[in-house]
Protein backbone atom coordinates (compact mmCIF):
# COMPACT_ATOMS: atom_id res chain seq x y z
CA UNK A 1 0.00 0.00 0.00
CA UNK A 2 2.84 2.39 0.86
CA UNK A 3 4.46 1.77 -2.52
CA UNK A 4 1.13 2.35 -4.25
CA UNK A 5 0.66 5.71 -2.49
CA UNK A 6 4.20 6.76 -3.38
CA UNK A 7 3.51 5.89 -7.02
CA UNK A 8 0.35 8.01 -6.97
CA UNK A 9 2.26 10.93 -5.48
CA UNK A 10 4.89 10.68 -8.22
CA UNK A 11 2.19 10.42 -10.89
CA UNK A 12 0.30 13.48 -9.65
CA UNK A 13 3.57 15.42 -9.37
CA UNK A 14 4.50 14.54 -12.96
CA UNK A 15 1.08 15.58 -14.19
CA UNK A 16 1.22 18.87 -12.32
CA UNK A 17 4.57 19.77 -13.91
CA UNK A 18 3.76 18.49 -17.42
CA UNK A 19 3.80 20.94 -20.31
CA UNK A 20 0.38 22.18 -21.26
CA UNK A 21 -0.49 23.60 -24.67
CA UNK A 22 -2.98 26.37 -25.35
CA UNK A 23 -4.21 27.67 -28.70
CA UNK A 24 -4.99 31.08 -30.16
CA UNK A 25 -6.88 31.86 -33.36
CA UNK A 26 -7.83 35.22 -34.91
CA UNK A 27 -11.22 36.67 -34.12
CA UNK A 28 -11.86 36.84 -37.86
CA UNK A 29 -10.75 33.26 -38.69
CA UNK A 30 -12.72 31.49 -41.42
CA UNK A 31 -13.22 28.22 -39.55
CA UNK A 32 -11.99 28.26 -35.95
CA UNK A 33 -12.47 31.59 -34.16
CA UNK A 34 -10.63 32.69 -31.04
CA UNK A 35 -12.85 34.19 -28.34
CA UNK A 36 -12.57 35.60 -24.79
CA UNK A 37 -14.88 32.78 -23.67
CA UNK A 38 -12.65 29.95 -24.89
CA UNK A 39 -10.61 27.66 -22.68
CA UNK A 40 -7.49 27.64 -24.84
CA UNK A 41 -8.11 24.21 -26.31
CA UNK A 42 -7.71 23.51 -30.01
CA UNK A 43 -11.50 23.21 -30.39
CA UNK A 44 -12.35 26.20 -28.15
CA UNK A 45 -9.37 28.57 -28.51
CA UNK A 46 -8.67 31.98 -27.06
CA UNK A 47 -8.31 35.23 -28.95
CA UNK A 48 -4.83 36.72 -28.64
CA UNK A 49 -5.49 39.32 -25.94
CA UNK A 50 -7.26 36.77 -23.77
CA UNK A 51 -4.26 34.45 -24.04
CA UNK A 52 -1.82 37.22 -23.15
CA UNK A 53 -3.96 38.22 -20.14
CA UNK A 54 -3.78 34.85 -18.37
CA UNK A 55 -2.58 34.76 -14.76
CA UNK A 56 0.14 32.37 -13.59
CA UNK A 57 -2.61 30.25 -12.04
CA UNK A 58 -3.82 29.40 -15.54
CA UNK A 59 -0.63 29.58 -17.64
CA UNK A 60 2.76 29.06 -16.03
CA UNK A 61 6.32 27.90 -16.64
CA UNK A 62 6.61 25.01 -19.09
CA UNK A 63 3.35 25.90 -20.85
CA UNK A 64 3.13 26.86 -24.52
CA UNK A 65 0.68 29.26 -26.15
CA UNK A 66 0.44 28.45 -29.86
CA UNK A 67 -0.68 31.30 -32.13
CA UNK A 68 -2.21 29.88 -35.28
CA UNK A 69 -1.89 31.33 -38.75
CA UNK A 70 -3.56 34.61 -39.52
CA UNK A 71 -3.52 38.39 -39.15
CA UNK A 72 -4.16 39.65 -35.62
CA UNK A 73 -5.23 43.27 -35.97
CA UNK A 74 -5.09 45.35 -32.80
CA UNK A 75 -2.89 46.46 -29.92
CA UNK A 76 -1.90 43.85 -27.34
CA UNK A 77 -0.58 43.78 -23.78
CA UNK A 78 1.00 40.71 -22.21
CA UNK A 79 1.07 40.13 -18.44
CA UNK A 80 2.11 36.49 -18.69
CA UNK A 81 4.55 35.49 -15.95
CA UNK A 82 6.19 32.23 -14.97
CA UNK A 83 6.55 31.67 -11.23
CA UNK A 84 8.30 28.31 -11.63
CA UNK A 85 12.05 28.20 -11.20
CA UNK A 86 13.94 27.58 -14.44
CA UNK A 87 10.70 27.16 -16.43
CA UNK A 88 9.44 29.69 -18.95
CA UNK A 89 6.19 30.29 -20.77
CA UNK A 90 6.53 30.13 -24.57
CA UNK A 91 4.39 32.22 -26.92
CA UNK A 92 5.05 31.14 -30.50
CA UNK A 93 3.57 30.81 -33.94
CA UNK A 94 2.24 27.29 -34.35
CA UNK A 95 4.72 25.13 -36.28
CA UNK A 96 5.38 26.89 -39.63
CA UNK A 97 2.28 29.10 -39.51
CA UNK A 98 2.63 32.72 -40.63
CA UNK A 99 1.42 34.94 -37.81
CA UNK A 100 1.21 38.73 -38.20
CA UNK A 101 0.38 41.23 -35.48
CA UNK A 102 -1.00 44.23 -37.37
CA UNK A 103 -0.97 47.42 -35.30
CA UNK A 104 -2.61 49.64 -37.93
CA UNK A 105 -5.69 50.51 -35.89
CA UNK A 106 -6.99 53.66 -34.21
CA UNK A 107 -6.05 53.16 -30.58
CA UNK A 108 -4.97 55.32 -27.64
CA UNK A 109 -1.99 53.12 -26.72
CA UNK A 110 1.28 53.66 -28.58
CA UNK A 111 2.49 50.09 -29.06
CA UNK A 112 1.58 47.00 -31.03
CA UNK A 113 2.72 44.61 -28.28
CA UNK A 114 3.52 45.64 -24.72
CA UNK A 115 5.23 43.13 -22.43
CA UNK A 116 4.92 43.50 -18.65
CA UNK A 117 5.65 39.97 -17.40
CA UNK A 118 8.70 37.83 -16.59
CA UNK A 119 10.22 34.57 -17.81
CA UNK A 120 8.43 34.38 -21.15
CA UNK A 121 9.75 33.60 -24.63
CA UNK A 122 8.10 35.35 -27.59
CA UNK A 123 9.11 33.92 -30.93
CA UNK A 124 8.43 33.16 -34.59
CA UNK A 125 5.94 35.89 -35.52
CA UNK A 126 5.80 39.23 -37.31
CA UNK A 127 4.91 42.69 -36.02
CA UNK A 128 4.04 45.39 -38.53
CA UNK A 129 1.49 47.85 -39.92
CA UNK A 130 -0.56 46.59 -42.85
CA UNK A 131 -2.38 48.84 -45.30
CA UNK A 132 -2.06 52.60 -45.60
CA UNK A 133 -0.68 54.78 -42.81
CA UNK A 134 1.21 58.04 -42.52
CA UNK A 135 4.86 58.44 -41.60
CA UNK A 136 4.71 62.25 -41.59
CA UNK A 137 4.65 63.85 -38.15
CA UNK A 138 3.04 66.94 -39.68
CA UNK A 139 -0.07 65.01 -40.75
CA UNK A 140 -3.11 65.85 -38.64
CA UNK A 141 -3.96 62.25 -37.73
CA UNK A 142 -0.41 60.97 -37.35
CA UNK A 143 0.39 58.98 -34.22
CA UNK A 144 3.71 57.33 -33.48
CA UNK A 145 3.88 53.79 -32.11
CA UNK A 146 6.48 51.19 -31.18
CA UNK A 147 6.49 47.57 -32.33
CA UNK A 148 7.38 45.94 -28.99
CA UNK A 149 7.38 47.96 -25.79
CA UNK A 150 9.06 45.80 -23.13
CA UNK A 151 8.18 47.96 -20.17
CA UNK A 152 8.93 45.71 -17.20
CA UNK A 153 9.60 42.09 -16.29
CA UNK A 154 12.85 40.14 -16.11
CA UNK A 155 14.41 37.27 -18.07
CA UNK A 156 12.27 37.41 -21.19
CA UNK A 157 13.49 36.27 -24.60
CA UNK A 158 12.49 37.61 -28.00
CA UNK A 159 13.53 35.25 -30.79
CA UNK A 160 13.04 35.02 -34.54
CA UNK A 161 10.74 38.01 -34.71
CA UNK A 162 10.30 40.25 -37.76
CA UNK A 163 9.53 43.85 -36.78
CA UNK A 164 9.07 46.26 -39.66
CA UNK A 165 7.13 49.22 -41.07
CA UNK A 166 6.12 50.60 -37.69
CA UNK A 167 5.67 54.43 -37.54
CA UNK A 168 8.08 54.65 -34.61
CA UNK A 169 10.75 52.49 -33.03
CA UNK A 170 10.89 48.77 -33.64
CA UNK A 171 11.72 47.69 -30.08
CA UNK A 172 11.97 49.48 -26.73
CA UNK A 173 13.67 47.38 -24.04
CA UNK A 174 13.66 49.52 -20.92
CA UNK A 175 15.58 49.75 -17.66
CA UNK A 176 13.32 47.49 -15.55
CA UNK A 177 13.61 44.52 -17.94
CA UNK A 178 16.88 42.94 -16.85
CA UNK A 179 18.08 39.62 -18.22
CA UNK A 180 16.38 40.21 -21.57
CA UNK A 181 17.66 38.37 -24.65
CA UNK A 182 16.87 39.72 -28.13
CA UNK A 183 18.20 37.36 -30.78
CA UNK A 184 17.79 36.23 -34.37
CA UNK A 185 15.35 39.05 -35.12
CA UNK A 186 15.03 41.14 -38.29
CA UNK A 187 14.15 44.78 -37.56
CA UNK A 188 13.83 47.23 -40.44
CA UNK A 189 12.01 50.20 -42.03
CA UNK A 190 10.64 51.49 -38.74
CA UNK A 191 10.17 55.18 -38.02
CA UNK A 192 8.66 58.40 -39.28
CA UNK A 193 9.65 61.78 -40.68
CA UNK A 194 9.61 65.00 -38.70
CA UNK A 195 12.23 67.74 -38.93
CA UNK A 196 14.56 64.72 -38.87
CA UNK A 197 14.02 61.00 -38.91
CA UNK A 198 12.58 59.40 -35.77
CA UNK A 199 12.37 55.76 -34.76
CA UNK A 200 15.24 53.39 -33.95
CA UNK A 201 15.61 49.67 -34.43
CA UNK A 202 16.21 48.89 -30.73
CA UNK A 203 16.37 51.30 -27.80
CA UNK A 204 17.89 49.48 -24.83
CA UNK A 205 18.56 50.32 -21.18
CA UNK A 206 19.38 48.22 -18.11
CA UNK A 207 19.54 49.10 -14.42
CA UNK A 208 20.32 45.58 -13.19
CA UNK A 209 23.57 43.68 -12.75
CA UNK A 210 22.12 41.00 -15.02
CA UNK A 211 23.59 41.08 -18.52
CA UNK A 212 21.32 42.14 -21.38
CA UNK A 213 22.01 40.09 -24.55
CA UNK A 214 21.43 41.37 -28.09
CA UNK A 215 22.66 38.68 -30.47
CA UNK A 216 22.49 37.67 -34.13
CA UNK A 217 20.00 40.30 -35.25
CA UNK A 218 19.77 42.09 -38.60
CA UNK A 219 18.80 45.75 -38.17
CA UNK A 220 18.63 48.16 -41.10
CA UNK A 221 16.93 51.10 -42.83
CA UNK A 222 15.24 52.51 -39.76
CA UNK A 223 14.45 56.22 -39.92
CA UNK A 224 16.81 57.04 -37.07
CA UNK A 225 19.51 54.96 -35.39
CA UNK A 226 19.99 51.21 -35.47
CA UNK A 227 20.59 50.43 -31.78
CA UNK A 228 20.69 53.01 -28.99
CA UNK A 229 22.25 51.89 -25.71
CA UNK A 230 21.46 55.28 -24.36
CA UNK A 231 19.70 57.66 -22.00
CA UNK A 232 18.82 61.26 -22.79
CA UNK A 233 17.83 61.85 -19.14
CA UNK A 234 19.91 64.03 -16.83
CA UNK A 235 19.62 64.14 -13.05
CA UNK A 236 18.03 60.71 -12.59
CA UNK A 237 20.45 59.74 -9.75
CA UNK A 238 20.35 56.19 -11.10
CA UNK A 239 22.55 54.06 -13.38
CA UNK A 240 20.55 52.36 -16.10
CA UNK A 241 22.78 52.22 -19.19
CA UNK A 242 24.96 49.28 -18.25
CA UNK A 243 25.60 45.55 -18.55
CA UNK A 244 24.76 44.99 -22.20
CA UNK A 245 26.41 42.55 -24.63
CA UNK A 246 25.97 43.02 -28.39
CA UNK A 247 27.29 40.07 -30.38
CA UNK A 248 27.14 38.96 -34.03
CA UNK A 249 24.63 41.57 -35.17
CA UNK A 250 24.49 43.07 -38.67
CA UNK A 251 23.42 46.73 -38.51
CA UNK A 252 23.40 48.91 -41.60
CA UNK A 253 22.05 51.98 -43.43
CA UNK A 254 20.05 53.37 -40.54
CA UNK A 255 18.76 56.89 -41.13
CA UNK A 256 18.65 56.32 -44.88
CA UNK A 257 14.82 56.45 -45.26
CA UNK A 258 14.92 59.95 -43.72
CA UNK A 259 17.65 61.03 -46.12
CA UNK A 260 20.67 61.00 -43.80
CA UNK A 261 22.89 58.17 -42.59
CA UNK A 262 23.09 58.25 -38.78
CA UNK A 263 24.58 56.02 -36.09
CA UNK A 264 24.11 52.33 -36.65
CA UNK A 265 25.08 51.88 -32.99
CA UNK A 266 25.47 54.48 -30.23
CA UNK A 267 26.56 53.75 -26.66
CA UNK A 268 26.32 56.82 -24.43
CA UNK A 269 24.48 58.81 -21.79
CA UNK A 270 23.53 62.48 -21.65
CA UNK A 271 23.58 62.72 -17.85
CA UNK A 272 25.23 66.06 -17.07
CA UNK A 273 25.67 65.00 -13.43
CA UNK A 274 27.84 62.04 -14.41
CA UNK A 275 25.92 59.44 -12.40
CA UNK A 276 24.18 57.53 -15.18
CA UNK A 277 27.18 56.42 -17.23
CA UNK A 278 27.18 53.88 -20.07
CA UNK A 279 29.36 51.12 -18.63
CA UNK A 280 30.16 47.40 -18.67
CA UNK A 281 29.22 46.95 -22.32
CA UNK A 282 30.70 44.56 -24.88
CA UNK A 283 30.49 44.98 -28.65
CA UNK A 284 31.83 41.77 -30.17
CA UNK A 285 31.92 40.35 -33.72
CA UNK A 286 29.36 42.71 -35.24
CA UNK A 287 29.15 44.17 -38.75
CA UNK A 288 28.23 47.87 -38.79
CA UNK A 289 28.12 49.65 -42.12
CA UNK A 290 26.73 52.31 -44.40
CA UNK A 291 26.86 51.83 -48.16
CA UNK A 292 29.77 53.97 -49.24
CA UNK A 293 31.36 54.81 -52.57
CA UNK A 294 34.65 56.47 -51.70
CA UNK A 295 35.27 57.40 -55.33
CA UNK A 296 32.28 59.77 -55.15
CA UNK A 297 33.20 62.98 -53.33
CA UNK A 298 29.53 63.65 -52.63
CA UNK A 299 29.54 60.60 -50.36
CA UNK A 300 31.83 62.22 -47.80
CA UNK A 301 29.00 63.36 -45.55
CA UNK A 302 28.21 62.48 -41.97
CA UNK A 303 27.71 58.74 -41.60
CA UNK A 304 28.72 57.23 -38.28
CA UNK A 305 28.51 53.47 -37.86
CA UNK A 306 29.69 53.40 -34.22
CA UNK A 307 29.47 56.27 -31.71
CA UNK A 308 30.81 56.06 -28.15
CA UNK A 309 30.14 58.74 -25.55
CA UNK A 310 28.10 61.93 -25.78
CA UNK A 311 28.51 64.09 -22.67
CA UNK A 312 31.93 64.98 -21.25
CA UNK A 313 30.40 64.53 -17.80
CA UNK A 314 29.39 60.94 -18.59
CA UNK A 315 32.22 59.26 -20.54
CA UNK A 316 31.72 55.59 -21.36
CA UNK A 317 33.41 53.23 -18.93
CA UNK A 318 34.54 49.60 -19.23
CA UNK A 319 33.44 49.26 -22.86
CA UNK A 320 35.02 46.58 -25.07
CA UNK A 321 34.84 46.84 -28.86
CA UNK A 322 36.49 43.79 -30.40
CA UNK A 323 36.53 41.88 -33.70
CA UNK A 324 33.97 44.10 -35.46
CA UNK A 325 33.76 45.41 -39.01
CA UNK A 326 32.98 49.15 -38.92
CA UNK A 327 32.29 50.91 -42.23
CA UNK A 328 31.04 54.47 -42.50
CA UNK A 329 31.37 57.66 -44.44
CA UNK A 330 33.40 60.50 -42.98
CA UNK A 331 33.30 60.14 -39.21
CA UNK A 332 32.44 56.43 -39.45
CA UNK A 333 33.91 55.84 -35.98
CA UNK A 334 33.06 58.56 -33.49
CA UNK A 335 34.60 58.31 -29.98
CA UNK A 336 33.65 61.47 -28.11
CA UNK A 337 34.14 60.73 -24.42
CA UNK A 338 35.66 57.59 -22.89
CA UNK A 339 37.09 56.84 -19.46
CA UNK A 340 38.07 53.23 -20.07
CA UNK A 341 37.84 51.48 -23.41
CA UNK A 342 39.26 48.41 -25.13
CA UNK A 343 39.23 48.73 -28.92
CA UNK A 344 41.08 45.97 -30.74
CA UNK A 345 41.05 43.58 -33.71
CA UNK A 346 38.45 45.69 -35.52
CA UNK A 347 38.44 46.51 -39.23
CA UNK A 348 37.49 50.17 -39.69
CA UNK A 349 36.92 51.71 -43.13
CA UNK A 350 35.98 55.39 -43.12
CA UNK A 351 36.96 58.85 -44.29
CA UNK A 352 38.33 59.66 -40.85
CA UNK A 353 37.96 58.68 -37.18
CA UNK A 354 36.83 61.31 -34.70
CA UNK A 355 38.41 61.44 -31.22
CA UNK A 356 37.68 64.27 -28.81
CA UNK A 357 40.69 65.61 -26.85
CA UNK A 358 39.36 63.97 -23.67
CA UNK A 359 39.66 60.56 -25.33
CA UNK A 360 43.26 61.20 -26.34
CA UNK A 361 44.01 62.43 -22.80
CA UNK A 362 42.49 59.26 -21.35
CA UNK A 363 44.50 57.21 -23.82
CA UNK A 364 47.73 58.84 -22.65
CA UNK A 365 46.95 58.72 -18.94
CA UNK A 366 45.08 55.44 -18.60
CA UNK A 367 46.71 53.26 -21.22
CA UNK A 368 43.59 52.46 -23.16
CA UNK A 369 44.03 49.59 -25.59
CA UNK A 370 43.14 51.14 -28.92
Amino acid sequence: MKNFISLLVLLFTAISFAQREFHVFPKEANITIGTPNGNGSITNPWDLQTALSQSSENVNGGDVIWIHEGVYTGRYRSVLQSTKTNKVITVSAFKNDKVILNGNVDDKVNYVLQVNGSNVIYKNFEITYLGDFSRLQSDKNFKAAVGINHQKGEDCKFQNLIIHNIPGSGFGSWKATSGTVIENCVIYNNGYQGKRGHGVGIYVQNQSDKIRQINNNIIFNNYYKGIEVWSATSGSKLEFVKNVNLTNNIIFNNGLPAGKHVDNLIIASKDAEGINIAKHIKVLDNVLYHNVDFTDNKNYGYGTSLALGFSGNAPVEDVSVENNIIIGKNNGLNILHAKSLVFKNNITYTGYIHFNPSVLLALNSSGLDM
